[in-house]
């Protein structure tokens, strides 16, 4: 008996160590991040993060208040949005195809304008939906609307000021994009991916011309984008080797640049440049970044690297959207 009673002391005292070692860990990983918890707040936990769910898109809808995620479910790519609330309260909306299929896609970033819902469909489609029917809390499903060709691979997307921004990720071998699109900039800069802007027009179907407006080369890595209310342009950028940073732009200053043009989908368009020239600043924030938004002059963010696809973000509290005031 004394014998058991002496293992299970020293049982005790082996977990009790390991619990303190991984405490030390963390906090020694947190404290590389200093600069950025000094910076931002914790606005609520991410729903079901540690589930398949993959977050990679984040909105704010204005008139009721809510947050829209969007997102994958790992390994069989079946596309989720989360409705979610301020306080954390969520809805979890399985997205349709049709009556029958639910949507399998990698599905990207999110925005809303009027009265749809966009969404990055990550194969080169925005899917819409119906806003009022994702904001039904009776609906555990929504359907898609309508969809349409980008131009480009449609990795995240953005609404600001009656444009909609679809953006793309490249990364090396393994995200690539069109050849056309691997462009060098006035500034020497090596930009492999493409924005292309979309005018929103309510007497068109879904509320979007198809017809694109212009389009911005940007730089590898980029995940989303938010607009300031200062024309600051903030692209979010991740990969696994090199982190995750905001990069803060002046707007104004890309589109009064060194201008070209682009062929989308047989539309000659203009085509401006997002590079060194007109960069303002960046900054460090924590690892696999996602989707931000810009609300009441604040960035907010989100991470993907919680889920249980990477589960380490735990470590960092990565389970949060956070929100970071804006400087200007």
């Amino acid at each position: 008996m004394r014998c058991l009673v002496m293992i299970a002391c020293i049982v005790s005292e082996a977990i009790v160590a390991v619990f303190a070692m991984v405490q030390i860990f963390k906090s020694g990983i947190k404290l590389c991040y200093y600069p950025f918890y000094k910076a931002t707040e914790k606005v609520f936990e991410l729903p079901e993060y540690a589930s398949e769910f993959v977050p990679q898109g984040l909105a704010y809808c204005e008139e009721e208040d809510v947050y829209f995620i969007s997102g994958y479910i790992y390994k069989i790519n079946e596309s989720k949005i989360y409705v979610v609330k301020p306080d954390g309260s969520y809805r979890c909306v399985t997205v349709m195809k049709d009556d029958v299929n639910p949507l399998r896609s990698h599905s990207g970033g999110i925005c809303e304008n009027g009265d749809y819902v966009y969404m990055a469909g990550g194969n080169g489609k925005c899917y819409v939906f119906n806003k009022k029917d994702l904001l039904d809390e009776m609906n555990q499903t929504v359907c898609v609307a309508g969809d349409f060709k980008t131009g480009n691979t449609s990795s995240f997307c953005y609404a600001d000021d009656g444009h909609l921004y679809i953006g793309e990720y490249y990364y090396r071998f393994k995200y690539v994009t069109r050849y056309d699109h691997h462009l060098t900039t006035p500034a020497g800069d090596s930009n492999n991916a493409v924005m292309i802007v979309f005018d929103f027009d309510e007497d068109e179907k879904n509320g979007v011309n198809r017809i694109p407006k212009m389009a911005l080369s940007i730089t590898s890595r980029i995940q989303g984008m938010c607009m300031t209310d200062d024309e600051q342009l903030v692209l979010s950028a991740s990969s696994i080797f090199q982190g995750s940073q905001l990069y803060y732009y002046n707007y104004k200053e890309v589109l009064e640049g060194e201008k070209e043009s682009l062929n989308v989908r047989g539309a000659e368009i203009p085509l401006y440049y997002v590079d060194s020239k007109s960069l303002i600043r960046e900054k460090e924030i924590l690892p696999k970044a996602e989707e931000i938004t810009f609300q009441d002059g604040k960035i907010y963010m989100l991470f993907e690297s919680a889920c249980s696809r990477f589960q380490y973000g735990t470590l960092l509290d990565g389970q949060y959207v956070y929100s970071m005031p804006h400087e200007k």
